[in-house]
């Protein structure tokens, strides 16, 4: 809902270009007023206008808002999720809060209040003379283009003087096509920015069928829109039914368990029960969860017998009792929940036949879990809930939850319509309350959502849902753009499926695991869809197809002073796989991303590869870091180190490395310890290992000639005849500095500058055989 002093003020920046028959909103700049008297102002927080709501809980915020910034906030305004906090209780109150917080973001101090005036620090104005003063600025800009006047520095003259001596204002600035913002501001200060975003046509209709200006308190109010969603991905999406079929016919599958509604003379759902003698498959949902510190009811070798029998439903926490309500609304009548479809450890059971059963039914059934999760028709996502003992559903502010549109612009021709806007905060509200949720916390939960085919997500202040052609909330019930849908492309692509991938590794990299062991596994349902889809081979986390790009995975330069990152210890995942590191990692950008001038291999990998051991074969050069030469890198964290090159090779016929041959690169480290002591032990054998030999490989050479590679140091394990290398971060020579072996490289081989070097042609050139090295990278 809107009041009519913000669809007012909204619109007149339109109509006024209109008036002055403008083929196009270049830029909408014009300001509007606002409510001229606290007590408007008021009355329209209270009825409940999103707008000015949005602006009063903006004003409550600690911080003011930079005009300069690209958001308002970081957060989004509190009354989204508690209208308590930010409601006032009266007219008094209102008044006295007004003036406390006017005082924090104009920086001034005293004043008069009174509802027929408007006051912003020491400022104060009159109804009357606020209208005057924008009456005067329409006139004086209508003059503008009637005399040719310039309206450049003229306009920007008198809206500077009108915003300076106003009241507050309304102003829309052009963002994209179809896109503009809208911000509330006083004095040039900024109070809030929502966004203004054209919509379809039909949605006032769609929110009169679907009852969505009814106001509820609850986000599991809301059947009839998710019932709206489920229907019209199920009936009208094409690229949801590709997903779904196989040969052109729906693939069947059923999971081992399944958990079966039961229901009462009434329709309700009264009772559960476990559904594992059918081998039929029947259609069923998913539920997506957090355990948390709660330990919910699990299926156990010994109560399996048990929960083959009917239990009440009050016997389930709330999350999964909403879940099954989910199940039942949209028609179903099976769901599949992890604790209560996976035989689970009996840590008060001392019997080890029955806990080793639990553990070979856990393997069995985590090598299904991508199946489970792809073949359910929808997925509910507890997203807020951080145990299974808050539910699904929450309460928050209808009004945060309601869409909010108005009709602006220029009618269609022969039609009397106007162009439907929605105004609001879009895909923000979805990252705030989806992508950066308490549940997608969680490294299971990351190939649970890729896969799911739908998903429904319960999230703090409304449901969210997903598919492949349509991301839509209570807010936006008929959708909006999200420019990184979280689906695998079917069939769109090799390299959208790279771009998805390396997308991927960074969100999952970054989640938490309760067993590190399950650093693949977590993640293996999600590689066999994959594999299913490219006919790629998978390898420890990288893809068997241009494996040269995604060697150079490295560590976030905005971790590098908030945290530490160690490799994952006994897991046997090779040091050269990004899963070998407990942390979130970037991966190798060349996947993903081809720059302008593109990328050259310098390296090849041979057959003899496995998922365990890569065998790589380039220029590779043996190096020792100068001591107190490391620094913190400005641009990418990267450490800025020099590379004293030794002969570590003593080949005969071949110029040996002088004292003073030496190269500047910049190192990523894979294990960092940052700026804490807390694992001294740790830390020594770190600075040990990186004072021994290095093995610098050259992956490959960008734009303007830089090498990029990785860092290896030998191993010898216990046994081991044959020497191993593993890696300890990657490198890249730094633009603009000379390195003594390009010198060498080009001279050696006759070419006019490193970058005409060509791996097919060049690598087997016995005139660089010192500089070529074939190393087992474990």
């Amino acid at each position: 809902m809107l009041c009519q002093t913000c669809q007012r003020a909204i619109r007149a920046p339109f109509d006024w270009d209109l008036k002055r028959e403008l083929s196009s909103f270049s830029l909408v700049s014009y300001p509007s007023p606002h409510h001229f008297s606290l007590r408007s102002f008021y009355q329209s927080i209270i009825g409940g206008c999103f707008v000015c709501r949005w602006t009063w809980a903006s004003l409550l915020q600690d911080e003011p808002p930079s005009i300069g910034s690209p958001w308002s906030y970081d957060w989004p305004p509190t009354f989204l999720y508690d209208p308590q906090q930010s409601i006032p209780s009266s007219l008094k109150d209102f008044y006295s809060k007004f003036a406390e917080r006017a005082k924090l973001h104009s920086g001034s101090h005293g004043g008069h209040i009174d509802s027929k005036s408007l006051y912003f620090g020491e400022y104060t104005i009159t109804r009357a003379a606020s209208r005057a003063i924008i009456w005067i600025i329409q006139y004086l800009l209508s003059l503008a283009p009637r005399f040719n006047i310039s309206e450049g520095h003229y306009s920007m003259k008198l809206k500077d003087w009108a915003e300076g001596n106003s009241g507050m204002l309304v102003k829309v600035h052009m963002h994209t096509a179809g896109e503009y913002h809208l911000s509330i501001e006083c004095k040039n200060k900024m109070i809030s920015r929502l966004k203004l975003r054209s919509a379809d046509t039909d949605i006032p209709q769609t929110i009169e069928r679907l009852n969505l200006d009814v106001r509820r308190a609850s986000t599991g109010d809301t059947t009839e829109l998710w019932n709206y969603w489920f229907t019209t991905c199920s009936r009208y999406h094409s690229e949801c039914r590709v997903r779904e079929a196989v040969g052109g016919q729906p693939q069947k599958f059923r999971p081992t368990r399944l958990i079966r509604l039961l229901h009462d003379d009434e329709g309700k759902v009264s009772a559960w029960k476990l559904d594992c003698d059918s081998t039929a498959a029947v259609p069923y949902l998913t539920l997506s969860h957090r355990w948390g510190s709660s330990h919910p009811i699990k299926l156990k070798k010994s109560n399996i017998l048990e929960f083959q029998q009917p239990s009440p439903v009050s016997r389930l926490p709330k999350t999964y009792r909403d879940a099954l309500a989910v199940t039942k609304s949209l028609g179903f009548s099976h769901i599949w929940i992890d604790s209560l479809c996976i035989i689970q450890k009996d840590e008060d059971d001392q019997n080890d036949s029955d806990n080793y059963e639990a553990v070979e039914d856990w393997r069995k059934e985590s090598a299904l879990m991508g199946k489970v999760y792809s073949h359910a028709e929808c997925n509910i996502a507890a997203s807020w809930a951080t145990d299974s003992t808050e539910g699904c559903f929450s309460n928050s502010d209808p009004v945060a939850r309601t869409p909010n549109f108005v009709f602006i612009g220029r009618p269609e021709p022969g039609s009397s319509a106007r162009t439907a806007y929605q105004i609001g905060e879009h895909e923000f509200a979805f990252i705030e309350e989806v992508e950066e949720a308490p549940l997608n916390k969680r490294g299971w939960v990351v190939q649970e959502r890729y896969l799911a085919r739908r998903q429904l997500s319960f999230a703090k202040r409304q449901t969210h849902w997903e598919c492949c052609e349509l991301i839509a909330n209570e807010e936006h019930p008929t959708g909006f753009l999200l420019h990184s849908k979280r689906h695998l492309p079917s069939e769109q692509g090799w390299k959208t499926m790279q771009e998805t991938w390396a997308k991927l590794v960074d969100d999952y990299s970054s989640c938490d695991l309760t067993q590190k062991s399950d650093k693949l596994v977590a993640l293996s349902g999600l590689a066999s869809e994959v594999q299913n889809i490219t006919s790629d081979k998978y390898m420890s986390g990288l893809w068997r197809n241009d494996l040269w790009k995604q060697l150079c995975w490295k560590l976030p330069y905005y971790w590098i002073e908030s945290s530490f990152r160690l490799a994952i210890p006994d897991f046997n995942i090779p040091t050269w796989s990004w899963a070998n590191i407990d942390g979130r990692v970037e991966y190798d950008a060349a996947y993903s991303n081809t720059p302008r001038g593109g990328h050259t291999p310098w390296i090849e990998v041979r057959k003899e590869s496995t998922e365990q051991e890569l065998v790589l074969r380039g220029v590779a050069l043996w190096g020792h870091i100068i001591p107190h030469t490391e620094s913190r890198g400005i641009d990418n964290g990267s450490h800025r180190v020099r590379v004293q090159l030794i002969n570590k090779t003593r080949a005969s016929g071949w110029e040996p490395w002088s004292s003073s041959d030496a190269m500047d690169v910049e190192a990523c480290w894979d294990e960092f310890l940052g700026l804490i002591d807390t694992m001294p032990e740790k830390l020594s054998a770190l600075k040990k290992e990186r004072d021994s030999d290095l093995l610098f490989l050259v992956v490959r050479c960008e734009l303007y000639e830089e090498q990029v590679g990785i860092i290896l140091r030998e191993s010898h394990g216990s046994g081991e005849t044959e020497v191993k290398h593993v890696r300890m971060g990657m490198w890249r020579t730094r633009y603009g500095f000379d390195v003594p072996f390009r010198d060498r490289l080009v001279t050696r081989l006759g070419l006019s500058r490193v970058g005409k070097f060509e791996m097919e042609k060049h690598l087997d050139d016995h005139r660089i055989a010192d500089l070529v090295h074939t190393v087992n990278v474990v």
